[in-house]
């Protein structure tokens, strides 16, 4: 029997440790109750709305009556509302919103409940007694209704620059301003109607070229809040305009999702007396600038002195970069070679193609590597390979001419010396 009890003991004492150490766990949301299940035709019935750890707004609408007191809202409290049915049978009351919980996740959340209660058909006993029911219970929610004002619309919306499309109205809450490129800032006023209302949003505000989006918002006194959009668009047309072989080029202003290449680091060289975006290499030795030509092709072009000098492309070859670049017309002509479009690696380039036709395979061309080194490349077709070109012919070839001449000119001044030696001694003879 003792043993008995320590086990019973000590089985109690489990469970008490157990519903110590449960705690209550409190989830963000909205739940709906009716005070009661049934009433009769001519009674009214309460529909509460309780929004527990979150703000929540707050709509009722009832199939078989109406709805009256209530609020637009619930911050972490309940709202009580009157439903009067209207005819015998089922009175069902609708509650939906969005609310935001206070913790965890404070995404806004759509919510919708229902809440039904059947009517029954009054018996003449119960009249007095439901009529006086619903009088009481329209009167303590009366007493309990938002007196707050509602009213969060603006009587007047202004901007410093350009003008609002469609024009302000109290009712329109999107609007449109375009402004010349060269707008940097815009002042956004706004006044409510209500005098209890309060605006934000407004005052100095900084632009960008291309779309700013700017939100005033309208909060009535009762917290029920109106968003009025201004959408301000700062014409991305090019301020500066540079010319390359008859092409027009225009600065890009609107520099989004643009990625400079490898090696170069933003800022801004002056061109016509304007800053403009620029990036400068040390590496390479280069500044470019991002440019758009009269297709709306854009892409970066080799700066120097204010002008452009031609379009900056970089390409890999065998797992090195190079710099496409331009060929001056006194280094297209080069003996045993013909300058015309060359392929090398599927990439057509300006380059040579050899006269000789042992040298058939190979081709030439000129390009700037990663060290910003201008040199001279050949290529070799057949077994796809780029080496440095060095012109060692012509190197022996100078050096054997200088060996010769330095031959000649010491063979001729010991000839000289004997001469020179020969009359000498004649004369003193």
């Amino acid at each position: 029997m003792k043993k008995l009890k320590q086990i019973v003991f000590a089985g109690i004492i489990f469970c008490l440790s157990l519903g110590l150490s449960v705690n209550p766990i409190h989830a963000a949301g909205v739940s709906v109750s009716a005070s009661q299940s049934s009433i009769t035709i001519g009674s009214s019935f309460k529909v509460t709305v309780t929004a527990s750890d979150c703000y929540a707004t707050i709509h009722a609408s009832c199939s078989n009556g109406s709805v009256k007191g209530g609020a637009a809202d619930a911050d972490n409290t309940s709202v009580t509302f009157t439903v009067t049915p209207s005819s015998v049978g089922v009175c069902t009351v609708k509650i939906s919103g969005v609310y935001a919980a206070y913790s965890g996740n404070s995404d806004d959340v759509n919510y919708s409940k229902n809440v039904t209660v059947k009517v029954n058909a009054a018996s003449s006993n119960s009249n007095n007694t439901n009529t006086n029911s619903s009088n009481q219970t329209s009167q303590s929610t009366v007493s309990k209704e938002d007196n707050r004002s509602k009213e969060n619309a603006l009587s007047s919306l202004t901007v410093s620059e350009g003008s609002l499309s469609p024009e302000f109205s109290a009712n329109t809450t999107k609007y449109t301003v375009n402004l010349e490129g060269d707008k940097t800032k815009i002042t956004i006023n706004a006044k409510a109607k209500d005098s209890k209302a309060k605006v934000s949003g407004t005052g100095d505000k900084d632009l960008k070229i291309g779309k700013n989006t700017f939100v005033i918002k309208c909060i009535a006194e009762n917290g029920s809040t109106r968003n009025y959009t201004i959408d301000v668009n700062v014409d991305e047309k090019p301020l500066v305009y540079l010319t390359l072989d008859e092409s027009r080029l225009g600065v890009v202003r609107n520099l989004s999702g643009v990625e400079a290449p490898s090696s170069f680091q933003k800022g801004t060289i002056k061109i016509e007396n304007q800053d403009v975006d620029a990036w400068t290499s040390d590496k390479l030795n280069l500044t470019i600038c991002y440019l758009v030509d009269e297709e709306n092709r854009k892409a970066f072009y080799v700066i120097e002195d204010g002008k452009p000098l031609y379009e900056f492309k970089r390409v890999q070859i065998d797992e090195r970069n190079f710099i496409i670049i331009p060929i001056d017309k006194d280094l297209q002509k080069r003996d045993g070679m013909t300058f015309q479009k060359v392929t090398l690696k599927e990439l057509e380039l300006d380059g040579w193609v050899y006269n000789d036709q042992a040298m058939k395979n190979y081709v030439q061309v000129y390009l700037m590597n990663e060290n910003g080194e201008k040199c001279f490349y050949n290529y070799e077709t057949t077994e796809d390979q780029l080496q440095k070109y060095t012109e060692f012919t012509k190197t022996q070839d100078t050096f054997n001419i200088f060996i010769v001449t330095t031959g000649v000119l010491a063979l001729g001044l010991v000839i000289l010396g004997i001469i020179y030696i020969k009359e000498r001694k004649n004369s003193q003879s």
